[in-house]
């Protein structure tokens, strides 16, 4: 047996098969992590854009449960920065709603809802400033009540929502609420609008 027919019977690959190989692997290794990369953006998407319309959501159904037990002619939003929100409400400190002796529904309090920044995002606050006696009829949003009034007003402060940067309430015939959240990169943005006709 000659040397060159012993070196053309073993088995094995080429220096270019192997090259070749490689090249395929790397490319099948390359569109992999592209198709992974994407995946993770969408799934980064989604979730962000899930938490911001929670967000509104859960923000959304507490003002409006409140302003619904408002009056129109008691709500004042903030119709320049639209960073506030003040009204009446008819409930006491115990979470009761009170009639005089006439039957007049009594008012107790002022609401503010608010926006402020909280480390580095901006947050939805309530807080609530309590009449010193309870009035018939509904209270008169004093011109000063706005968001710089309710942050700095000392009373306890309620997280309402995370992310919240917008907070238009307009009262006429009805109130309309359009109500904002964004990402902190602001990349994301959701907002919700409903109407409501406040029933005192």
């Amino acid at each position: 047996m000659t040397p060159s027919s012993a070196n053309r019977s073993r088995s094995g690959f080429t220096l270019a098969e192997v090259v070749v190989s490689l090249a395929l692997t790397s490319l099948l290794l390359v569109s992999l992590a592209q198709l992974l990369n994407s995946c993770q953006k969408y799934l980064n998407q989604t979730t962000m854009t899930t938490e911001l319309q929670q967000s509104c959501v859960i923000a959304t159904s507490r003002l409006v449960t409140e302003l619904l037990e408002s009056n129109g002619v008691a709500i004042r939003g903030d119709t320049n920065n639209h960073k506030f929100v003040t009204f009446g409400s008819a409930r006491n400190q115990a979470g009761q709603v009170t009639f005089a002796a006439s039957g007049d529904l009594q008012w107790h309090s002022y609401i503010g809802y608010y926006v402020a920044p909280d480390g580095e995002e901006m947050t939805l606050y309530r807080k609530e400033k309590w009449l010193d006696t309870p009035v018939s009829s509904p209270p008169t949003i004093p011109n000063d009540y706005h968001d710089a009034f309710w942050t700095n007003l000392n009373a306890s402060r309620g997280t309402v929502a995370k992310r919240v940067y917008y907070l238009d309430v307009v009262s006429s015939t009805t109130v309309d609420v359009i109500l904002g959240a964004k990402s902190r990169d602001n990349q994301f943005l959701v907002s919700i609008k409903t109407k409501l006709k406040a029933r005192n």
